[in-house]
């Protein structure tokens, strides 16, 4: 069996991230043997072991078009919204239960070394050593009616600072004044991954570092306004929604 994995349409890669366990789920339905590609996650799952590379130009015998709003009937895409689960609708484009199955965590399967490496590059200089008091910060602000604006996280960044945490500042377009690691725009997501994993807190806006804090471990406070926080919320480690 040779399967391909399509992304279709206006996906952030937070919302590629969690189409993750859809690939062990086919590996599990349809065997073991079965070549899994993808088309147009961004890299997203390039680690997972239970994918087999980008698009190929060869015959596929089953093909799962991920389709976003922009790319099927409103009504239908609906449906899939009402899900309670943002896994569990990515699952549903393979046609496979969420209620039914086991494994509905994304995961970057970072390694170890991976970890160290970035941990070692981006921290270990700024003498911010302490597991305990590193606390991940991402701000990025693209929306005004989903997400938090820069000058409020920088207030609480600079009451979280007075109070003796480290800082380290992630994502892609806003910094932070009081942050002590500034990584802003300077890492890849896997070394941004790779940091996170250090921090005893991730706070910031609904973003993909979020969904990834969750597949870490690392507790996590995240600010929601249209979006249900439910359908984004799984693991068993703390998430706190705070919602506008």
């Amino acid at each position: 069996m040779k399967i391909i994995v399509e992304f279709n349409g206006l996906w952030g890669l937070g919302d590629k991230f969690c189409a993750d366990p859809m690939y062990y789920h086919l590996k599990k339905k349809y065997g073991k043997d079965t070549l899994i590609h993808s088309y147009g996650d961004n890299g997203i799952s390039s680690h997972n072991p239970f994918w087999d590379g980008e698009k190929k130009d060869i015959h596929y015998d089953k093909v799962i078009s991920i389709n976003g709003f922009d790319k099927m009937p409103i009504q239908e895409y609906q449906k899939l919204e009402s899900m309670g689960s943002a896994v569990g609708h990515m699952l549903s484009y393979a046609d496979i239960d969420y209620s039914k199955v086991d494994h509905v965590t994304p995961n970057l399967y970072l390694s170890d070394d991976e970890k160290q490496a970035a941990f070692n590059k981006f921290v270990k200089k700024n003498q911010a050593r302490e597991k305990r008091n590193l606390l991940a910060m991402c701000v990025d602000y693209y929306d005004a009616r989903r997400h938090l604006e820069i000058r409020k996280w920088n207030k609480i960044a600079y009451i979280l600072k007075k109070r003796g945490y480290n800082i380290v500042s992630l994502g892609l377009l806003h910094h932070l004044h009081y942050a002590d690691i500034d990584l802003t725009g300077k890492t890849d997501t896997r070394e941004a991954a790779a940091i996170l994993s250090y921090c005893s807190l991730f706070i910031g806006n609904n973003s993909l570092l979020f969904h990834i804090a969750q597949s870490l471990n690392i507790p996590s406070i995240c600010t929601f306004s249209l979006a249900i926080p439910q359908r984004f919320i799984y693991g068993t480690c703390p998430a706190y929604p705070v919602q506008a």
